[in-house]
Formats: C-alpha cells, sequence, structure tokens
C-alpha cells in the first residue's frame, strides 16, 4: 500500500480538542509502504492516529488486514480451549451479573467469528442473540449455525436504528479502538440496552504496552489507544456507568445506563513519559521489524 496523500485533522473524542503532539510514526508489514503518525492529545492525554487517513484509506487498510485475521482463525475451529480462551474469561468477569438469567437477549457488536454467541449458548437455555458484523462467512457461520439475526452494517454507522428490540448484554470486545467516531457508536450502545441491561466493553491498554511499540502494538487497523482516565471518561460522556472494571493489559469494563457527564482528565505528561519509555525499550526490535519492511517492499519493487 503506498503512503497516503489524505490526512484528515479530527478533534479529539474524549476533550474535543485540536491540541495534538505527535509521538511517533507507526509501520507493519501488511500495509507497506504507509506509515501512520501517532499523536497524544496535550489537554488530556488521548493517544490516536492523528491526523487521520481518509475513509477510503482507512477502507483498504482494513481489507488488507482483516483476510489475514480470519485465515489465522478460522471459523471452523474445533479447538474450544483456544476459541473459547477470551470468552471464559469474559465468562469470570460478568458472571455474578448473570447468575439469575435463564434467557438472554445478547448484541454482538463486531461478532468476528461468531465465538462469543457460541460460548454463551452454553450458558442460558435460550438466547435471544443479534450479532453487527460484515464479513460474509461469519454472517453465514452466526445465521445458519448460531440462529443468531446478523445485521450488515459498518460499525460508525447509524445501525441502531435496525434493532428490534433492546438488550439484556451488548458485547463491544476489542472493537472500541476500531471506529472512527466513538461517541457516536456508545451512545447508540446505551440508547440499545434494555432495563437493567448491561454492555461489556474492553480495549487495550496504552499504558501497559509489552510489544515492539512502533511495529506491533501500534497497529494499522487501531485508531485509539486509550488508559484507563481516557477509557471512563470517554465512557461516561457517552452515559455509561461502570458496576465493575478492570486494568490489566486490557481496560475492560461492565457498564449501566446513566445519564451522560463529563470526566475531565489530565493525563497527558504521565502517558507521553509511558509511550517514550516503550519506545527506548523497543527501539532496536523496531528499527530492525522497519529494516525488514522496507527490504521486503524494495524486493518488490525490483521484482
Amino acid at each position: 500500500m503506498k503512503r497516503t496523500k489524505t490526512l484528515i485533522k479530527v478533534r479529539c473524542e474524549i476533550c474535543d480538542s485540536l491540541n495534538f503532539e505527535k509521538v511517533t510514526d507507526m509501520r507493519h508489514s501488511l500495509i507497506g509502504e504507509l506509515s501512520m503518525p501517532i499523536a497524544i492529545c496535550k489537554t488530556c492525554g488521548h493517544v490516536t492516529v492523528w491526523p487521520r487517513l481518509s475513509d477510503e484509506d482507512y477502507k483498504t487498510v482494513n481489507e488488507i488486514w482483516y483476510p489475514k485475521k480470519f485465515q489465522k482463525d478460522p471459523i471452523d475451529l474445533k479447538d474450544e480451549n483456544y476459541k473459547f480462551k477470551k470468552w471464559r474469561k469474559m465468562w469470570e468477569r460478568i458472571e455474578p451479573f448473570f447468575l439469575q438469567r435463564k434467557s438472554l437477549r445478547l448484541l454482538d457488536i463486531g461478532a468476528g467469528q461468531g465465538w462469543g454467541t457460541e460460548f454463551l449458548q452454553q450458558k442460558f437455555e435460550n438466547i435471544e442473540a443479534t450479532a453487527i458484523e460484515q464479513w460474509k462467512p461469519s454472517q453465514e457461520f452466526l445465521k445458519n449455525k448460531l440462529g443468531a439475526e446478523v445485521i450488515d452494517k459498518d460499525i460508525d454507522e447509524n445501525w441502531n436504528k435496525f434493532l428490534n428490540k433492546k438488550y439484556d448484554l451488548i458485547i463491544f470486545r476489542h472493537t472500541l479502538e476500531h471506529v472512527k467516531r466513538p461517541v457516536f457508536v456508545l451512545e447508540q450502545i446505551q440508547k440499545s440496552l434494555a432495563k437493567g441491561g448491561l454492555a461489556y466493553i474492553v480495549v487495550p491498554n496504552v499504558e501497559n504496552i509489552d510489544k515492539p511499540i512502533r511495529t506491533d502494538y501500534f497497529r494499522p487497523v487501531h485508531l485509539h489507544y486509550f488508559s484507563p482516565d481516557t477509557f471512563i471518561s470517554l465512557l461516561s460522556k457517552c452515559g455509561l456507568s461502570p458496576i465493575a472494571n478492570g486494568f490489566e493489559n486490557e481496560i475492560w469494563g461492565l457498564f449501566e445506563s446513566q445519564e451522560k457527564k463529563f470526566i475531565k482528565v489530565s493525563n497527558y505528561l504521565k502517558q507521553k513519559k509511558l509511550i517514550n519509555k516503550a519506545l527506548r525499550k523497543y527501539k532496536l526490535i523496531d528499527e530492525y521489524n522497519i529494516l525488514k519492511i522496507r527490504l521486503k517492499n524494495l524486493f518488490k519493487k525490483i521484482v
């Protein structure tokens, strides 16, 4: 993929500022010559791609990335220890809040292979499952094998108008970091919760970077990198309040609907220090990976 010519300056999703400072560029072998600028908001400390790729360029990145992802983790995988590992962790976190339920109205946003729905069907006598997913093979599995209703819409679109019910559990796992309009999407989630319903939301933790930062942690399909503070602030801004949460390699929370409120965050200096520490720690590995990317691109041009 060639270097983009279109970059868009957008306001911070947390504090609505345009006060960004570039901290590095990310590179990845799957996107060839393209690099993306990673910046931090000097007002609140939110880390994001800024300026951002055009919608057309970002769509191209996704079209390159996701076939590789689904090839690695095929839908018909038989190894339940592997495919249900993250869903068992989810269940450990949310089980106390669903012990009395025998039936469940479930909405899985960005359902992927459908393994979350498949896992939860083992926990409840009856599930009315709805999935928002655009990968065609996953749609077939969700509909034909799991009996789920499938909505074929971009998550950044107004998918809420296609729902004919509200939900007891909404899963939004490792998807928020991908979306172009987090506030818009989260507000749709809040509107889709039934009375007493809960949303399980998970993102990577940018305060706990444990891999080469420029060539692995920062990924071409991710637009946002949340800390615990910016994550909770954003969710509160959208009318979602945590009744349980945790901050590990990933940030997770179980959220209920509330009145919208803004929690001011001032995380800039702390976050910048942590990113610079990771840049130093993984400098040699990142430089080696970038050299391999350049050599690979050069070889393609020669051939």
